[in-house]
């Protein structure tokens, strides 16, 4: 009875209260299905309760609604509290909210009210906490769609100075995916492309720095289909404590029950190893 939805794209995140070795907070969002009317919400366990099995001592208090099905955290620049991000349902405002051992803080907002980004958003914030990438379809048919990419402010929480870097060819897609490297010097990005039923996984190299350079270094490791891969694309990418980033994909009613992996994700095109199906 938890007030998030199983289809947000980023349903839920557990979370470790701030020195506290007993104490976790379970953050959800709502979805489209219900017109993301529960946005953002959290509950608190205490695994110290119960005979050590837990309990939820804190349950369903929504911070804000509505939201975008789009959630991710990182470390505050002291390595004990916690930044949880969120973007409002119309994509004007991205909201921080710190985590630290009193609890949940008031948001630090940041609006976007110049060129907002339109779509199924989804949030990543690179291992260091200083980019933030999220999804921009505001793009006219005909133009690939943007990954957008902002610096992030891990000490105030504040987004600034994005870039709007295209992916793809000449059409627009449905990024799903979103990942960094380890080492914070590439971007992954994933599609389905229902239309043409593929998708594409491709990298960017951030340590280039300039926009033009940054663009200009996409490079696509794997382009799929149903006639090739049998799956329609690329579901979630998610960095994991070995240093891979690991794949899921398929869509809608054609999911594929293997995971794909990036081996070494810090090293430049092929050089990172794309695998498919590298677990069964």
């Amino acid at each position: 009875s938890l007030l998030g939805h199983s289809s947000a794209v980023q349903a839920c995140m557990i979370i470790p209260y701030p020195e506290n070795l007993t104490k976790y907070l379970v953050f959800v969002l709502d979805a489209g299905e219900n017109n993301h009317f529960n946005g953002l919400s959290y509950n608190i366990v205490d695994m110290s309760s119960n005979n050590g099995l837990g309990s939820v001592i804190t349950k369903n208090i929504r911070l804000v609604s509505p939201t975008k099905e789009a959630l991710t955290a990182t470390y505050h620049r002291n390595q004990k509290d916690i930044w949880v991000v969120t973007v409002s349902e119309n994509n004007l405002s991205y909201y921080s909210y710190l985590l630290t051992k009193n609890g949940i803080q008031d948001p630090v907002i940041t609006s976007i009210v110049d060129n907002p980004s339109c779509g199924w958003p989804t949030l990543k914030i690179s291992p260091n906490g200083k980019k933030l990438a999220t999804i921009n379809y505001c793009t006219p048919y005909g133009l690939p769609t943007n990954v957008r990419l902002f610096d992030f402010n891990n000490e105030t929480g504040v987004l600034s100075n994005y870039m709007d870097i295209p992916f793809g060819r000449t059409e627009r897609e449905q990024i799903s995916a979103l990942e960094f490297s380890p080492d914070n010097s590439k971007l992954y990005a994933g599609s389905f492309w229902l239309r043409q039923n593929s998708g594409r996984l491709a990298q960017y190299d951030l340590s280039e720095g300039t926009y033009q350079k940054i663009r200009d270094s996409y490079f696509e490791l794997n382009v799929s289909s149903n006639e090739t891969f049998n799956h329609t694309g690329w579901g979630t990418l998610q960095l994991a404590p070995d240093g891979k980033i690991y794949m899921s994909s398929g869509y809608y009613n054609d999911y594929r029950p293997n995971m794909s992996a990036i081996l070494n994700p810090n090293l430049t095109k092929d050089k990172c190893n794309f695998v498919l199906d590298y677990l069964e």
